[in-house]
Parts: structure tokens; sequence; C-alpha cells
């Protein structure tokens, strides 16, 4: 299985339709019931073999519907339910990333804290 850390972005993409193709023919789905089964065009599944300029990931959720994979996104970002404030003991999904304002405590070796 490739990495895809050292690819470049078209290379990527090449992998993805490469897969894609590879999971659709091991299901045995046509073309046809990818796009009527997804709601794609041919334009988008054709785009997403030649990788040329890649497509929209509404395009790409699409497809991956079209061959029953819709579910194997979410382990792409899998929902995270226990994320909390650090500071609080709310239950309360954060929203965002802050960076700390506070100069930071220099560490100073030999000093007993």
């Amino acid at each position: 299985m490739t990495s895809f850390i050292n690819l470049s972005d078209k290379q990527v993409l090449a992998e993805l339709g490469s897969r894609f193709d590879d999971k659709r023919i091991q299901k045995g789905i046509k073309d046809t019931d990818v796009i009527k089964n997804g709601g794609a065009s041919s334009d988008a599944l054709n785009k997403f073999r030649q990788s040329s300029g890649g497509i929209t990931l509404l395009n790409f959720i699409r497809l991956m519907r079209g061959i029953g994979e819709l579910d194997a996104l979410d382990k792409l970002i899998p929902a995270d339910k226990g994320l909390l404030f650090p500071d609080t003991d709310t239950k309360e999904k954060r929203k965002r990333v802050r960076t700390s304002n506070k100069p930071k405590k220099p560490i100073v070796w030999g000093e007993d804290s």
C-alpha cells in the first residue's frame, strides 16, 4: 500500500482514483450504477480517474456513496465526542484552538519546584 506522505498532490489524486476503481471493480459495480446511486456526473467520475484537476469534495462524497463506501470517510476524520475544555469540567466541545499570550516560564536546570 502506498503512503501518501511522500507523494505530490497529483500523485495522491492518481492513487485515490486508482483505489476507487479497484474498490468499484472488486464490488462489481458498473460506472453507470456509481453515477445513478451516488448522484455524481460521468464527467466527475472521469475527472477523478484522470486526476487532471481533481474534483470537488461534494463529487467525491457522491462517488463514495455510489460505491457504497461513504462510511469509510468516518475513518478519515472520526468524531471525537470526548473533547473538553482542558481547564474546566464542562462537557462542552472545543470550538477553536487558541495560543496563550502569556510568556512561558524559562526552564532553569537544578532548581527544585
